[in-house]
C-alpha cells in the first residue's frame, strides 16, 4: 500500500515568530499507517547564518505540536521505499525513550536518498532571509531528485510549487 508523502509548512519560520517576514519552514512528513496524526519527517533544519543540516524525527505527533502548521498531499510514495513506520505507545520508545526522537541515520530508501542531497550551507547573503538556499529549496532538490530517478511521480514538483513559502 502506498504511503502518502505530505509536507508540512511552518508559516513565519522555524520558529514561527515571524509571520510574512521569513520564508516558511518545510519538512516532509510520511504519516504512520496506524495512525495518521503520528509520523516520521524529515527536513533541513539550520540558519543562513550557520548553514543546515538533514534532520529524521521518528514518532513525531501533529497533536504535540505547538506552532502553527498547515499540512499538504504531495505524493504517494511506494511501501518499499518507506520503513520503520512503527507507533509508540506511552510508557515505551525507542532505546527506551517516549516520544519523537531525532537522529541523521537513515532507515530505508527515501532516508538513503535524502542524505544524497546537500542540504543548504552557509548563505551569501545571510541577512536577507530570501537571498540563498534554505529547508525549502532543499525539499524541491530532493523531491527534484526523486522524481528523476522515478521514484516519485513528477506532479509532485507540481505540488511543491503551489505550496506557501511564507
Amino acid at each position: 500500500m502506498p504511503h502518502p508523502l505530505q509536507l508540512l509548512i511552518y508559516p513565519g519560520g522555524f520558529l514561527n515568530t515571524s509571520p510574512g517576514r521569513v520564508p516558511a519552514h518545510w519538512a516532509l512528513f510520511i504519516a504512520s499507517p496506524t495512525n495518521p496524526r503520528i509520523a516520521k519527517t524529515f527536513d533541513a533544519v539550520g540558519t543562513p547564518f550557520t548553514g543546515y543540516g538533514l534532520r529524521f524525527r521518528r514518532n513525531y505527533s501533529l497533536d504535540d505540536e505547538t506552532r502553527r502548521f498547515s499540512v499538504v498531499w504531495v505524493v504517494d510514495v511506494e511501501e518499499g521505499l518507506v520503513e520503520d513506520m512503527r507507533v509508540y505507545g506511552e510508557g515505551e520508545g525507542e532505546n527506551g525513550r517516549k516520544g519523537v526522537t531525532e537522529d541523521v541515520e537513515p532507515r530505508d530508501r527515501l532516508e538513503r536518498e535524502a542524505k544524497r542531497v546537500d542540504a543548504p550551507g552557509v548563505s551569501k547573503r545571510p541577512l536577507d532571509p530570501f537571498g540563498g538556499r534554505n529547508c525549502q529549496s532543499w525539499v524541491l532538490e530532493y523531491v527534484g531528485w526523486l522524481a528523476e530517478r522515478k521514484l516519485v511521480d513528477g506532479s509532485a514538483l507540481e505540488a511543491l510549487e503551489k505550496a506557501d513559502r511564507i
